[in-house]
């Protein structure tokens, strides 16, 4: 499918947890940015960091070792810019 890209979605239990996710995953070189909770998911925080699924295990890992405490972990994919979840 044209303009399609799988990405992986982390969510967080505070905004605080979210905002020093995008930091670590960035400073590490990650593709990664805060989106507005996607309708399908629920956090207490209302946002999640979207990355590349081909750099989710190592954001996981960087997150982890950050002390980032991730609530979920969940496949989606962009089509046409829209975000839906797998």
């Amino acid at each position: 499918m044209a303009n399609q890209e799988k990405v992986q979605l982390f969510t967080f239990s505070s905004t605080f947890q979210a905002i020093k996710a995008e930091k670590l995953a960035q400073e590490a070189g990650l593709t990664a940015r805060l989106i507005p909770m996607p309708g399908q998911l629920s956090s207490l925080c209302g946002l999640a960091l979207e990355v590349k699924a081909g750099e989710a295990a190592q954001a996981q890992a960087i997150l982890v070792a950050g002390g980032i405490k991730i609530d979920q972990q969940v496949e989606a994919q962009r089509l046409q810019g829209r975000l839906q979840i797998i």
